[in-house]
């Protein structure tokens, strides 16, 4: 048996008569005549150039705004930490942590200080849970600043927050607690470790 290339640039094989098969077919060879050339369709071709075009350009624009995504989460992500170090917003932290768990919600009824504490530390829950929500900031981006902060003074004051709505309203600190169930549900790896325990492996 012999291989050999025809014009088209073909592998072809040619039996000789001993290679014949049981029932005599002949040789297998290309047939010996001009290469036939494939026709080229100019249009296939320049739509295909296009979808490429078109695919390309989209993928850039998803990786732009994505990109541009995360830089703005950073941005508030910083912006909150700067608009939350507030004086009457650390204080409120310090008196209000300092308590013993559970709070009796008549401790801060009766005090006019802790309920001004309450309601700042309400408040900033709120808009770290809608910020979270509606994505202006990661949730563990946001847990490794404030999580634990944030978890001590809910489970603090969700007795309190119950009694205010039923004279209140229902939804009264409403993505505060969507916010403290957000960080039980889904913990930035570590959390309950500590930082300086889970990321001593770090490096820059």
């Amino acid at each position: 048996m012999n291989r050999g290339f025809d014009r088209c640039g073909l592998a072809r094989i040619r039996l000789s008569p001993s290679h014949r098969d049981s029932r005599g077919a002949p040789p297998l060879e290309s047939p010996d005549e001009p290469c036939k050339a494939l026709p080229v369709d100019l249009n296939t071709i320049a739509t295909v150039a296009t979808a490429l075009t078109v695919m390309t350009g989209l993928f850039f624009g998803l990786l732009q705004t994505r990109q541009a995504a995360h830089k703005r989460r950073d941005l508030a992500a910083i912006e909150l930490t700067h608009s939350f170090q507030t004086t009457e917003l650390r204080n409120a932290f310090r008196r209000i942590l300092s308590l013993a768990e559970p709070l009796d919600p008549a401790t801060i009824r009766n005090s006019p200080t802790l309920i001004d504490d309450a309601e700042v530390i309400v408040y900033a829950g709120e808009a770290m849970g809608l910020m979270v929500f509606e994505g202006a900031i990661r949730l563990h981006t946001l847990d490794r600043m404030m999580g634990g902060f944030l978890r001590a003074a809910w489970r603090r004051l969700s007795p309190y927050v119950e009694e205010e709505r039923r004279t209140r309203s229902a939804s009264y600190a409403e993505w505060f607690q969507w916010l403290f169930e957000r960080f039980e549900e889904h913990p930035v790896p570590g959390k309950a470790e500590g930082a300086h325990v889970a990321h001593r492996a770090w490096m820059p």
